[in-house]
């Protein structure tokens, strides 16, 4: 699978992918230089060797960004905390059914990791992922840039008398110009985990 994505890949031009992924192209050293994260990932060219080497799943889904990038602007750039920029997982494209059952998943993953924690805690972990805070519908909210063009929105309730605590994320509406709903579904996956693992350290 790694391979036929690099393949793929290799059809493009390094300077087209980065300008409509937002990546840098150092075309002295033939690599391609990926924010992922909070970190970044160095894609060498025509090889498409990525150096630090991500898990398998993250990896394919860095080359199909880089594949399927088109340029598209950010609705949620602008203004993050209208309706109309973001969406659900279930409204991205094909993403009835797949996104459907992540969001199911996930509203149940918010709930247990969520308990007893405090909105200082909410902070460091969505900190952690390259979260910064931002206006949004719940009394937490961040965008995570998982790619240049690609973030992803946390939206947090945090617990009262009535509600235990809960979360959800969302998607800029140009998602659908970068990855497919296979690739969208494997980065709410790795970001639940991630803030797993940071709430549970």
């Amino acid at each position: 699978m790694f391979e036929a994505a690099a393949e793929r890949l290799r059809k493009h031009a390094p300077e087209d992918i980065a300008r409509k992924a937002d990546v840098i192209w150092d075309a002295e050293n033939s690599v391609l230089r990926v924010p992922f994260l909070n970190g970044a990932v160095s894609v060498e060219w025509p090889s498409c060797r990525l150096i630090p080497a991500p898990e398998n799943w993250h990896a394919l889904v860095l080359l199909h960004y880089l594949d399927l990038a088109d340029g598209t602007p950010l609705l949620s750039a602008a203004a993050p905390d209208t309706v109309p920029a973001l969406m659900s997982f279930r409204d991205a494209p094909d993403g009835m059914i797949r996104g459907g059952k992540f969001e199911f998943t996930a509203a149940r993953t918010f709930e247990r990791i969520l308990r007893g924690r405090g909105p200082e805690e909410i902070r460091r972990a969505a900190a952690s992922l390259g979260g910064t805070e931002t206006a949004g519908k719940g009394d937490l909210c961040f965008v995570i840039p998982v790619f240049p063009r690609f973030p992803v929105y946390l939206h947090v309730w945090l617990a009262d008398e009535d509600f235990p605590a809960s979360g959800r994320l969302f998607l800029d509406r140009s998602a659908g110009h970068y990855l497919t709903i296979e690739d969208i579904v494997t980065v709410g996956e790795i970001l639940l985990r991630r803030l797993e693992e940071q709430l549970f350290q």
